[in-house]
């Protein structure tokens, strides 16, 4: 009985400590990312490791955040979800690599805009309340920096309201994908100030 109680102890000792190895590694990784952009980190206490990152950039007021949620086939899915808020009147619009659901919709007439390059549109929904916007929106400066992104675009960028949001799937807990979730957030932003140019 007391051994048992003895490696029950150990178990649970060792599997807390990992968790206290695992978040120290994350909670660096969200503060180099605050650092980087000059953002605000607010880490919550162990073994609360949802992290969040805030404040203004590049004249946007921002928040990064973590979610995660099951998907069909009951695997874990982790969302950084980067919310830009007070957008104005920007028009709402809506971008998602096209997968199989899409395609599907899209075969019941759920259409989307065809932005007039191949690449991306036969890769990516696009969807606005106004074609001729969203033209105008994707010229082609706008069309060349969604290409340079575009093998390590993943994710779904939305405007809605007074808020823009940039779901990208992938766990910000390791170096690696800094740099392509950089690179998202910089497309999203250029984005934006092209739709101020427009509005």
């Amino acid at each position: 009985m007391i051994l048992g109680v003895c490696i029950l102890l150990i178990a649970v000792g060792l599997f807390i400590n990992f968790k206290k190895s695992v978040y120290s590694s994350y909670r660096s990784t969200y503060q180099k990312i605050a650092d980087q952009l000059g953002l605000d980190f607010n880490p919550r206490k162990f073994p609360f490791s949802k992290f969040i990152i805030y404040g203004q950039f590049k004249g946007y007021q921002l928040k990064i955040e973590e979610y995660t949620y099951r998907d069909d086939n009951d695997s874990i899915v982790h969302v950084t979800r980067t919310t830009l808020y007070n957008q104005g009147q920007i028009r709402d619009f809506y971008i998602k690599k096209e997968n199989l659901w899409t395609m599907v919709a899209a075969k019941f007439g759920n259409t989307d805009i065809q932005i007039g390059d191949a690449h991306l549109d036969s890769k990516y929904v696009f969807r606005c309340s106004s074609i001729l916007y969203f033209k105008e929106l994707f010229n082609i400066p706008t069309i060349n920096r969604m290409k340079e992104i575009s093998s390590c675009f993943d994710g779904i960028i939305e405007k809605s309201g007074n808020r823009v949001i940039l779901d990208y799937y992938q766990k910000l807990d390791v170096d690696r994908v800094i740099v392509p979730y950089l690179k998202n957030l910089s497309f999203v932003i250029y984005l934006l100030d092209r739709a101020k140019e427009i509005d």
